[in-house]
């Protein structure tokens, strides 16, 4: 017996109707983007948000006469989100023809690039690296502007007293080698926080692109590393195996969403000194036209729209250096 086909027309608004179900469905089980985590994520709609960015270091005091407090909104950033949108729009005599059969994969493609959005914000934030409102001081009636990056050489461990000196945070290495993770560890673990005691930062994670995640993943995962062994010229002349203390000791996480395939970022995950702050106003708001609509009227077309309110901004350049294969 042949199988029917079915030949009754679609209703436009049943149409939107299937989109919006196979867009909630692909929504509620797409991985979300994990790594943006890192940073601080504050949930919420608000239009402007006002973020603390303390210039002083917590610790424990003898306690003598009246106790003493340290002021946290001393420097702050500031949030606007904005709006992200993506959807989709066809004529209503397409969709109600009977041959109409469907719309695929695309309530799942708008559903999968709406959890990747935080992913690119921050991605993009990095690749950007902005100046930091941390260094901008405020002034009676106004400010004074920051002029020095998120990533650069010349932080001030503590914001109002040079004499606590300097740290780096933006290096050239040779590549994801034993001198580069030897050389950043160290480099974390000496840093400063702004009272000049050790932070006791650790370098634990390292954010790639995807063009560096097989050597990342090679070099944090081998048993053994080969090291060149060179003669009294200079020249390679062999080499030898050694046990790879290193393995295991960062976590590697590729980011496709990383704009530039020679930069990486090694971070402490577990510091207080967040990098960036991401306001996320929840799930995507949606909007439908159908033909009820004066968007179909003027266009003949149906349409539905997804509307995300994010934004990234970079907060504290402690716990996080860039790493630029030269």
């Amino acid at each position: 017996m042949a199988t029917p086909y079915n030949m009754v027309s679609n209703d436009a608004k049943q149409a939107l109707t299937e989109f919006s179900t196979e867009f909630d469905a692909a929504y509620a089980t797409a991985e979300p983007g994990t790594w943006a985590d890192l940073g601080l994520v504050y949930n919420s709609k608000a239009i402007r948000t006002v973020f603390p960015l303390p210039i002083s270091a917590a610790g424990y005091h003898k306690l003598e006469g009246d106790p003493k407090y340290r002021d946290l909104f001393e420097r702050s950033v500031e949030i606007e989100p904005v709006e992200w949108q993506d959807g989709v729009s066809a004529l209503s005599r397409v969709i109600e023809a009977p041959d109409f059969i469907g719309w695929g994969k695309e309530p799942g493609n708008i559903a999968r690039e709406g959890k990747r959005q935080p992913l690119k914000l921050v991605a993009t934030m990095l690749h950007a690296n902005p100046l930091l409102d941390f260094y901008r001081v405020k002034l009676p009636g106004g400010s004074q502007a920051s002029t020095i990056r998120l990533f650069a050489g010349n932080h001030p461990v503590n914001v109002t007293d040079a004499a606590k000196g300097t740290f780096d945070n933006d290096h050239t290495v040779t590549g994801i080698d034993e001198a580069t993770i030897s050389a950043c560890k160290l480099r974390f673990s000496m840093k400063k926080a702004p009272n000049g005691e050790p932070a006791g930062l650790e370098f634990n994670t390292l954010l790639v692109p995807a063009a560096l995640s097989e050597q990342a993943k090679k070099f944090f995962e081998s048993d053994t590393l080969l090291l060149a062994v060179e003669n009294a010229g200079g020249e390679i002349v062999g080499g030898v195996t050694q046990n790879n203390r290193f393995k295991g000791t960062v976590n590697v996480i590729v980011c496709p969403e990383l704009l530039d395939a020679d930069i990486m970022y090694a971070l402490d995950s577990n510091s207080g000194a967040y990098p960036w702050i991401l306001q996320d106003g929840g799930a995507p708001e949606e909007i439908r036209f159908d033909k009820d609509s004066d968007f179909w009227k003027t266009t003949r077309k149906v349409a539905i729209s997804y509307v995300l309110t994010m934004s990234a901004v970079a907060a504290l350049p402690l716990a996080i250096e860039r790493l630029t294969i030269a």
